[in-house]
């Protein structure tokens, strides 16, 4: 790791693990492999200094090791432990963005007195600058009835 990543990374690495509380005996070659990996993959979350450290006094190493090692028949434990520590640590330092305006998060029009919202079908299915084609729309009536159809059966949606 010294070699490959620098001194630096393995500092970080280390002191991640004995400056948390509780994770002192952490030192297991899947522990420092996970955390090394997770600091590799994601190094803007360990520039939080004290706040990184912090965040790793709710997670238990240990536990996690143990959790890695029964079910290594499936996942290597040092891809299950960077796995584990992502799904906790994201939430901190990576947190989904809230639900905002509709109008911020879907692409709106107006045809023939109906308003028509169009959804994207995943994150990445979405542009700002105008919708996908195939998203589904949602058409919000006069009547105040709503309606959703794929992109596919409306036309012109």
């Amino acid at each position: 790791m010294l070699v490959e990543h620098g001194e630096g990374h393995l500092i970080i690495t280390l002191r991640t693990i004995v400056e948390s509380s509780g994770n002192e005996r952490a030192l297991t070659a899947a522990g420092i492999q996970g955390v090394s990996d997770l600091v590799l993959a994601h190094a803007s979350w360990s520039d939080h200094g004290l706040a990184w450290i912090e965040a790793f006094y709710n997670i238990d190493l240990i536990e996690l090791a143990k959790i890695a090692k029964a079910n290594r028949k499936a996942v290597p434990k040092r891809e299950a432990m960077a796995a584990m520590l992502y799904e906790r640590l994201a939430l901190i330092f990576d947190p989904p963005p809230k639900p905002g305006n509709i109008a911020h998060s879907s692409t709106l029009e107006r045809r023939h007195g109906t308003l028509i919202c169009r959804l994207p079908d995943q994150a990445s299915d979405f542009s700002p600058r105008g919708g996908n084609a195939h998203a589904p729309c949602v058409s919000f009536s006069r009547h105040s009835r709503a309606y959703i159809n794929s992109a596919s059966h409306v036309a012109g949606c």
